[in-house]
């Protein structure tokens, strides 16, 4: 544990977000990756992002503000607010994006074929017991 640990912390140290290192943290960063994959509700985003709904609405005023994130009231439910990301979101969610990706590219350059194809099977199988754990412990 103890390993796993210092391992993410020098992770998050070393992977940087982009130009925007003073805007962007980690949860904003999470918040635009998970609406570049479609648009969300703020209580489906507040599900994704494992956050209560007061800080998505904090975390969405701060995105909107900085002009990544749109707001939309839904036609049939007024209370319904939709998220979406903006031209501006898609360019800083991409550069952060290819700046992780970078630095990624960097540590794994440092392993051999075989120590990456372990570790993405790694991953894989944490990946699969953790969402086959989420959806055990739902039906319990």
């Amino acid at each position: 544990m103890t390993l796993m640990y210092q391992v993410m912390r020098q992770m998050r140290q070393h992977m940087d977000f982009s130009e925007h290192d003073d805007q962007l943290n980690p949860y904003h960063l999470h918040a635009l990756f998970t609406l570049a994959q479609r648009p969300l509700t703020m209580s489906q985003l507040a599900e994704e992002l494992s956050i209560s709904l007061p800080s998505t609405t904090a975390l969405v005023n701060r995105l909107t503000w900085h002009g990544w994130v749109e707001r939309q009231a839904d036609e049939r439910d007024r209370r319904v607010i939709r998220l979406s990301l903006l031209p501006a979101g898609e360019a800083t969610f991409k550069q952060a994006k290819e700046a992780r990706y970078r630095k990624l590219k960097f540590l794994l350059d440092a392993m051999s074929d075989q120590d990456v194809a372990a570790l993405e099977r790694i991953f894989h199988n944490v990946h699969a017991r953790l969402c086959n754990g989420a959806q055990s412990s739902k039906e319990n």
